[in-house]
């Protein structure tokens, strides 16, 4: 080995080392404080069944009788709700239990899984034609659609009348790509403040 690599290689070393003291020393700072380092389970059921409990909630329609909440040292998830009087996880972990929208990222992203059908790949005008002929109405002599048909009646009508399979996969599709999104944003590490 040439001596050029065996100083690159110390140099790599050392570099290591001085990473290593730095992220001890913050770790050693933070603690001080109050704040503790929590590395987040990787178990994949546990990240996969947050996902789903932040889209769930992240839902505007969303009005639960509670919350989930989640220990991310052990990989649980609890359900408590609004009311209960006591906590479904026990007193000796209460101190890392934070709720499951802590632990992905929030800055400016949103995990609704509501369809926006004003996009949505629907027949949306085949879907109006028959609601127009429902309601003994017609087309604007030009093609267009009346200014004083509702999109979102339009899609009610088209549930109970053949198309509910086809809006039932447009919401499960856009519930499945919020679960996604909520998993590329999930975080491996949080910040637990003790007081």
């Amino acid at each position: 080995m040439s001596n050029t690599a065996v100083r690159q290689e110390v140099e790599r070393v050392k570099k290591l080392k001085r990473a290593l003291e730095a992220e001890v020393e913050l770790l050693r700072s933070d603690s001080e404080k109050g704040k503790i380092h929590l590395r987040v389970s990787q178990d994949k059921e546990f990240r996969d069944k947050v996902a789903r409990c932040v889209v769930d909630e992240a839902h505007p329609g969303h009005h639960g009788m509670g919350f989930s909440y989640a220990d991310p040292v052990e990989g649980v998830v609890y359900y408590k709700e609004r009311n209960a009087a006591w906590n479904p996880w026990s007193e000796s972990v209460h101190w890392r239990i934070v709720s499951v929208d802590d632990l992905v990222n929030q800055d400016i992203n949103d995990f609704s899984p509501e369809v926006d059908w004003n996009i949505a790949d629907i027949p949306y005008r085949d879907m109006v034609t028959a609601y127009l002929k429902a309601e003994g109405e017609k087309f604007k002599s030009d093609g267009d659609i009346p200014e004083w048909v509702n999109r979102s009646e339009v899609i009610n009508f088209a549930r109970e009348n053949g198309w509910n399979a086809l809006l039932d996969q447009e919401e499960q599709d856009a519930f499945d790509a919020a679960v996604s999104f909520a998993l590329d944003e999930f975080k491996d590490e949080i910040i637990i403040e003790i007081s």
